[in-house]
């Protein structure tokens, strides 16, 4: 099997968990940042990570495609853990969207 087949293998065991562990991060120290007048950061660097996710569970789609045995159960897997990632992600992208983080 190739490095290829390998990488968007496991895109998604990857991709989708540090998307969301820097969206969280990110999310502890910022409502700080956000409760001020200007750009609402938050919901674009939330948007960020829900695409980051969602890219990393259609290449692992892709790996799935294009591997076989053991690579492929991985390939399933990471997809499945980004596609189940991508919905806490996308609910924080709507909290984002309704609140302002100036709420007490």
């Amino acid at each position: 099997m190739s490095t290829r087949t390998t990488c968007l293998a496991l895109a998604g065991l990857l991709l989708g968990p540090l998307a969301w562990a820097v969206s969280m991060e990110f999310g502890t120290f910022a409502p700080a940042l956000f409760c001020r007048e200007g750009p609402r950061w938050g919901v674009w660097i939330t948007a960020l990570a829900v695409v980051v996710t969602l890219a990393g569970a259609a290449l692992s789609r892709r790996g799935y495609a294009a591997g076989h045995g053991t690579l492929r159960f991985a390939a399933a897997l990471g997809a499945l853990l980004a596609l189940l990632l991508a919905l806490p992600l996308a609910l924080q992208l709507l909290a984002t969207l309704v609140l302002s983080g100036c709420e007490t």
